[in-house]
């Protein structure tokens, strides 16, 4: 995620800085001017993506760890390890 920001973040032209400078506005009005909502657009199909694999990846993860649990406890009680 942090990676995606930051690839976007630098996808925003410098010639949009440059004109926002020539402006008159400081680094703060800059940032929340015009860099900022030109990355957020830029930047909402990678994040809409990267939440849809965490959802997806989310349930494979848990399914796998209940059939490495189930197995455990029931090798345990095979072994006479668990009562």
């Amino acid at each position: 995620m942090a990676e995606s920001f930051r690839s976007e973040l630098e996808a925003v032209p410098v010639l949009q800085m440059e004109s926002a400078l020539a402006l008159g506005m400081n680094c703060l009005q800059m940032f929340r001017s015009v860099i900022l909502p030109q990355a957020f657009s830029i930047s909402v199909p990678a994040i809409v993506a990267n939440i849809i694999f965490l959802l997806k990846e989310t349930s494979v993860f848990s399914a796998i760890s209940l059939i490495s649990v189930v197995l455990s406890m029931a090798f345990g009680i095979l072994l006479g390890m668990i009562k």
